[in-house]
């Protein structure tokens, strides 16, 4: 086998490694992150109705618990009562139309 042939063979096997490397490091960490930013995404039913309060313009301070209300739900319409610091309410999810907030106090 000629010297040049050699050179040339292990030149092209370096570079395929390091092309396999890279590929595979590029990749890993995609999916790392991937998975860890969907975990950081599920929020708790407390951390999401308390969230709809406040944007429906009420405080909702130290939010402590929050239960189904299954007497106001309905199939296509989720209802929570949240008990926060300073209050309670009734939140009604309406699907597309956002949700109705109701002061219990």
């Amino acid at each position: 086998m000629p010297r040049n042939y050699a050179a040339t063979l292990s030149s092209e096997l370096v570079s395929l490694t390091f092309i396999i490397l890279a590929a595979g490091s590029w990749m890993v960490p995609n999916e790392t992150r991937a998975q860890s930013s969907n975990e950081s995404e599920v929020a708790s039913p407390l951390t999401t109705v308390a969230a709809t309060v406040r944007q429906n313009g009420y405080h909702c301070d130290r939010p402590e618990r929050v239960n189904r209300d299954a007497e106001y739900s309905t199939p296509g319409e989720k209802a929570w009562i949240i008990d926060c610091g300073n209050g309670r309410f009734r939140v009604k999810y309406k699907g597309d139309t956002g949700a109705e907030v109701e002061s219990l106090d």
